[in-house]
């Protein structure tokens, strides 16, 4: 079934969403804060220990997104009725929101993130090289990024190489002996002195 605008523009913020996500299980704890939240201020309710959170959605991402931790994450809200947002411009201007909670947590980005890659599992990957967390595009992707699929390339062939190097060398010498018999393959001859 062909997708209109509208469900283009739903999995389009559901992608964002999931790789956001990804990108929030990828900052280390202690520094939420301040690398995360400060560009994605409303994509998790707030709660009282985020350490605990992280390693909740960690697990989640981790063990494929299974249906009772998918359950817990989306339902469990932990906090009071509203909530209040600070937002820190570059500029210097700070902005504070207050909004009800139910009304923030139809929109909240990692909400939308769980139930979707709880419905497209095979999105959430590990990268192979660096083992950060991404979203995949297609089902076979392995790495996280074109840099990590060249880095594991290159040493994957550096690896075999070293493996085959010495069989592939001498199937080459032999095949060029086969192509080339006139030319001699022995003992080098050895140069010829002449006296003064």
């Amino acid at each position: 079934m062909p997708l209109n605008e509208a469900a283009w523009k739903e999995r389009e913020l559901n992608l964002t969403a999931a790789r956001e996500f990804a990108e929030y299980l990828n900052t280390a704890p202690k520094r939420i804060g301040e690398d995360f939240f400060r560009y994605h201020p409303d994509f998790l309710l707030p709660s009282l220990s985020w350490t605990h959170d992280h390693k909740m959605h960690t697990e989640l991402w981790d063990r494929g997104f299974p249906q009772e931790l998918v359950v817990d994450a989306i339902s469990d809200t932990g906090i009071g009725t509203t909530m209040t947002t600070t937002l820190h411009h570059d500029d210097g201007q700070i902005e504070t929101k207050t909004r009800k909670v139910a009304d923030v947590a139809r929109i909240v980005g990692s909400k939308r993130a769980i139930l979707f890659l709880f419905t497209e599992r095979w999105r959430a990957k590990k990268c192979r090289l660096c083992g950060k967390r991404f979203v995949a595009e297609k089902p076979g992707a392995r790495f996280c990024s074109s840099g990590c699929a060249t880095d594991h390339r290159e040493s994957y062939k550096k690896e075999n190489w070293k493996k085959i190097k010495d069989r592939i060398n001498a199937d080459r010498r032999e095949e060029y002996r086969t192509q080339h018999p006139k030319k001699r393959t022995g003992t080098p001859r050895l140069p010829i002195h002449r006296g003064k």
